[in-house]
């Protein structure tokens, strides 16, 4: 039984070595074109665009520098208006852009 816990224990060592790899590999050498999009389909996810934002900041594997979109739908900027100067303020903070788009749920 104990061999069966070192072989476990080596085993998970390997699989920690790999992934420390392979999490550097990807922090040094992804492209910098692969970004994050957020959508915003409804007022409520427009609320919320604040924490949104911030989960992305605080995201575990996405690279510090990739592009950040926030996508309006088209049909709540019709309905709403375009997002006010504040939203606007606080992606740009983020280091975000906003678009609209014709977007289906």
């Amino acid at each position: 039984m104990e061999l069966f816990f070192e072989i476990l224990v080596a085993a998970f060592a390997v699989f920690g070595a790999w992934c420390t790899i392979r999490l550097t590999a990807q922090a040094l050498f992804a492209s910098r074109c692969i970004g994050t999009v957020i959508e915003i389909f409804d007022r409520t996810a427009a609320a919320n665009l604040p924490m949104l934002l911030e989960e992305v900041r605080h995201a575990p594997f996405v690279p510090r520098r990739a592009p950040l979109i926030v996508l309006y739908s088209a049909e709540l900027c019709l309905a709403y208006g375009e997002p006010s100067e504040a939203e606007r303020e606080l992606i740009e903070s983020f280091g975000g852009r906003w678009l609209v788009a014709q977007m289906k749920k």
